[in-house]
């Protein structure tokens, strides 16, 4: 209906200028067909998050049924359908330049639904994305810490949500080649499927590159030149390709969320500290929930373990501090997420806690 509304728009003009002819009866069988029809759309199929992006003229019918608390809107679409049929109906032919007018006037009022309409209208879509794609103060975060001219390449694991690679490539012009290791990005970016190979930390083919942005489940031999700590991408600067030294299982593709266990490993690993930033929702969590991180490593022939534990709470950050035991250059860490829970409502993910990035110190 999208593209097809202003070939309605132009017929209705074309039909004015013919003289507006209406022989009855069948334009009464027209006029009540088409004013009942729009009631016969199941509107609450459709009014979510989607029609944002492709059914704008959706909109103000969503902010009316939120305005009025109704259910469902049918019956309001009906008598304005009827309403409208009437005048179309009835209006005398001198004034039938009108009915054009009065959709351009329905456009403008339907438009403080569509850009500012609360919590639907655009403006908080918009809001909204970036939150989900991009924290840093700065926009160009990435053009700020790179020279004049480079190209800096983005790796996206699925981990993430997908506007931090659509955010960043918007608005960081240095962003170029893209590369993905999982799902493709939704909206058809130019990319390059990589696959990554968890003993070598190598990626097939080679992701060849000054400088990358990548999640914090890859971290690259390499310089931080610049974080989004919201998101956890990091900007670095390499020397050679891109080799990942850590890996890390356990969380769901597109978002952060965890599931009772997820496990970080970490190859040319002597020691150090690893800490992880922890936070939760209160949409789906209204107690405190506890996330244990033990530390598995071995020294000369004992194996060792050491476990760290903090609280999570439903409305705050926290973060979990551990320090790491090697295993013939090896680090691992198990985590333990409790209590974890099921969304439903089409969603049927063990869901624990977001682990919203993972930052390794040398010893």
């Amino acid at each position: 209906m999208f593209f097809l509304a202003p070939l309605f728009l132009i017929a209705l003009l074309a039909w004015v200028d013919r003289g507006a002819p209406r022989p009855r009866p069948a334009v009464i069988v027209a006029a009540v067909g088409l004013g009942v029809l729009p009631a016969l759309i199941p509107y609450e199929r459709f009014l979510d998050t989607g029609v944002k992006s492709d059914t704008l003229m959706l909109l103000p019918i969503w902010e009316l049924q939120d305005r009025t608390g109704l259910p469902r809107v049918d019956e309001i679409v009906l008598v304005v359908g009827l309403v409208i049929a009437a005048v179309f109906l009835l209006l005398p032919r001198r004034y039938a330049l009108a009915l054009p007018l009065a959709v351009l006037v329905y456009f403008a009022l339907a438009f403080p639904a569509i850009q500012l309409g609360q919590p639907n209208g655009l403006e908080q879509a918009a809001i909204g994305a970036r939150l989900q794609g991009l924290w840093a103060t700065d926009d160009d975060w990435i053009d700020r810490a790179v020279p004049d001219g480079a190209e800096v390449a983005l790796v996206w694991t699925g981990r993430t949500d997908r506007f931090t690679v659509n955010l960043n490539e918007f608005f960081s012009k240095s962003v170029g080649p893209i590369y993905v290791t999982d799902l493709a990005v939704p909206g058809s970016l130019p990319e390059t499927r990589v696959e990554l190979d968890p003993e070598t930390g190598r990626f097939i083919p080679p992701v060849r590159a000054r400088y990358v942005v990548v999640d914090s489940t890859i971290t690259p031999d390499g310089e931080v030149l610049a974080r989004d700590d919201g998101t956890g991408m990091t900007l670095w600067r390499l020397d050679g390709d891109l080799v990942s030294t850590t890996s890390v299982t356990g969380l769901y593709p597109n978002d952060t969320w965890s599931g009772s266990e997820v496990t970080w490993r970490r190859l040319r690993c002597d020691g150090g500290t690893l800490a992880v930033a922890l936070d939760s929702d209160p949409s789906l969590f209204d107690v405190p929930q506890r996330v244990t991180g033990t530390s598995i490593g071995r020294r000369g022939n004992r194996a060792l373990g050491k476990a760290v534990s903090t609280r999570v709470e439903p409305t705050e950050a926290a973060t979990l501090r551990l320090p790491l035991i090697p295993d013939d250059g090896v680090c691992r860490v198990r985590f333990t997420v409790s209590p974890t829970r099921v969304p439903g409502n089409g969603d049927d993910r063990e869901l624990g806690v977001h682990f919203r990035s993972f930052d390794y110190r040398e010893p």
